[in-house]
Order: structure tokens, then C-alpha cells, then sequence
């Protein structure tokens, strides 16, 4: 007997046609880190109104989960594609966010 394509047993986890959603952990991993850090550098801990010198920090990890999603081997090419550019961006993102806002809240 042959199965005809789109049935539920020609896809890989079987279920109703929906394959098993794929993403790189470690990306999302250091992508959350960014913008935890990012977060965490809009507190004004000293009370100087100076931004810390770690305000960068999320740039090289967005860079970072960008090189993991596109050294895993578990996504297709255009999927490594997509979640490299995301995470480059996730990176940059927050710290512009932190500087919109640390100019807004606390003035030039």
C-alpha cells in the first residue's frame, strides 16, 4: 500500500502534517542574555547618570548567536540565514533602545 503525499505518515514526528518546529537554543539563549543586559544597563546603578561601560556588551553577543545560528547543523541554509540576521539585530537593537531611552529619561 502507498501512502499519498501529505498524509500524516509522510511527515517526520507524525502528527497531522505540521513538522516539528526548529530553532538554534543556543541562539535564542544569547539573544535573551542581549536583551537581558541591555535591561540591566538602563538602571542607573551608581547614580551618576554615566552609562556603564558594558552598555555594548549586547552587540558582540547578538554577534555571537548570529555565528551559532549559522554553524547549526539542525536548519536548513535559509533558516540559518534568518536566525543569524535575528540575532545580529537583537544585539544592535537594544542597545539603541538603551540609548533612546537613557537620553529621554535622563537628558543629554
Amino acid at each position: 500500500m502507498t501512502e499519498k503525499l501529505g498524509s500524516a505518515g509522510s511527515v517526520p514526528g507524525g502528527g497531522q502534517g505540521v513538522a516539528p518546529r526548529r530553532y538554534p537554543r543556543g541562539t535564542v539563549v544569547l539573544m535573551a542574555l542581549a536583551i537581558f543586559v541591555a535591561l540591566l544597563s538602563l538602571v542607573d546603578w551608581t547614580g551618576q547618570g554615566a552609562p556603564r561601560g558594558w552598555i555594548f556588551l549586547p552587540v558582540p553577543i547578538g554577534f555571537a548567536g548570529a555565528l551559532w545560528a549559522l554553524c547549526s547543523r539542525r536548519l536548513d541554509v535559509r533558516e540559518r540565514i534568518g536566525w543569524a540576521l535575528f540575532s545580529f539585530f537583537s544585539g544592535f537593537a537594544p542597545f539603541f533602545l538603551v540609548m533612546g531611552l537613557g537620553t529621554l529619561l535622563l537628558g543629554p
